[in-house]
């Protein structure tokens, strides 16, 4: 929880000390608002002017494993994440996640996201990997796609993706990208 104890920056003119019951921290020529985090520390007074937004990525990777000899295989499994990001802050992960199926196939998601710092709006880059070999470890890209999107403030921006071989193995990944403004 941040605190401040003053309304307004102090300068040097108000006062050639450091203001007393004020937590401040001295700047070149001007006693500024110092604000505490919860361990204590200082965090620049910055941080109050940025923006803070939550990117929810959630959604389902539908697998298919065919077999020359008996029953084709079939699942489907979920994926969800969280990330609080900043106007002000740098790129971050929104989803790494990687599952294997069927003792031979396995789809990787590579999602990283920043937000534009005069719109707010959230820019998305997506890898996607899907493999099939001998064990779910298997280092054979079968197929992969890239693709970059742009989510303006509180909207939702959904995916699909469909990866597959020669073999009549696939993955179908399904999806959402949300950007919603904390207040």
């Amino acid at each position: 929880m941040a605190k401040t104890n003053i309304t307004r920056p102090v300068t040097v003119a108000d006062t050639k000390s450091e203001p007393e019951n004020v937590d401040v921290r001295r700047f070149k020529n001007h006693w500024v608002r110092k604000i505490v985090v919860g361990d204590g520390s200082a965090a620049p007074e910055l941080l109050r002017a940025q923006v803070f937004h939550r990117a929810k990525v959630q959604g389902t990777t539908e697998f298919h494993d065919y077999e020359t000899i008996g029953d084709d295989e079939h699942g489907e499994f979920g994926f969800l994440q969280e990330v609080v990001l900043s106007t002000g802050g740098p790129s971050q992960e929104l989803l790494r996640w990687s599952k294997g199926f069927g003792g031979e196939e396995r789809v990787e998601i590579e999602i990283n996201g920043s937000l534009q710092s005069d719109t707010g709006a959230l820019v998305v880059s997506m890898e996607t990997r899907f493999y099939e070999g001998a064990t779910e470890g298997t280092t054979e890209l079968e197929d992969s796609d890239v693709f970059n999107t742009i989510i303006p403030n509180d909207q939702t921006s959904n995916f699909e993706i469909n990866l597959a071989n020669d073999e009549d193995d696939w993955a179908k990944i399904r999806g959402s990208i949300a950007n919603t403004v904390l207040t």
